[in-house]
């Protein structure tokens, strides 16, 4: 666990889960600046996570996929007096929409990005096909499925945001293996 001093704030205390990701740390930077709450409270499934640095309490959430998740996410709400939860993470996301907690939970409100958006957000090419839409720069991004890509070098990564297979930049000579063992991932510009 760690603790900073306490700020003044318009709540007493903000949970954000998934906090040792960047979004999650982020989103802690965002909330102190703004002055929101007067206690920061982050959890996430380790100690020993980047959120320690950043949020006044740290705590931990057992994984999505052990069923004591929303009775130890109660629990936190309980023991820190939590007015605000703000789920962070794309599998803590998809467990809270699963089961039906967009609103409330636990009697406070929850912040979580409405289905439209968070479909766009994890979806690499829903998301260029967006800011296409909005006339913004983006990189080319196609599925390695959908043919060779456009110019070479790039780069092949996961078309999620919480899939597996890392980014690589790709070269002629490796275009037919990502072809052939990552059908389901994008080619991207590299930039």
């Amino acid at each position: 666990m760690c603790s900073r001093e306490k700020n003044m704030g318009k709540y007493n205390a903000i949970l954000v889960t998934g906090c040792g990701g960047d979004i999650g740390t982020g989103l802690a930077r965002i909330l102190r600046k703004e002055g929101l709450a007067r206690t920061l409270v982050g959890s996430d499934i380790r100690p020993d996570n980047a959120g320690t640095f950043v949020f006044d309490i740290c705590d931990i959430l057992p994984r999505v996929d052990d069923p004591r998740y929303f009775e130890e996410a109660e629990r936190l709400i309980k023991k820190y007096d939590i007015d605000v939860v703000i789920p962070m993470s794309e599998a803590e996301i998809r467990l809270w929409y699963r089961s039906g907690y967009t609103e409330t939970f636990a009697g406070i409100p929850v912040v979580i990005p409405n289905s439209e958006v968070f479909d766009v957000a994890i979806d690499k090419v829903a998301t260029a096909e967006f800011l296409k839409s909005l006339g913004l720069l983006y990189p080319w991004t196609m599925l390695v499925a959908d043919g060779t890509p456009r110019e070479l070098p790039c780069i092949v990564k996961s078309r999620g945001t919480g899939d597996k297979g890392g980014v690589e930049i790709v070269d002629e000579f490796s275009v037919p293996y990502f072809t052939a063992k990552r059908p389901g991932n994008i080619w991207q510009e590299y930039l």
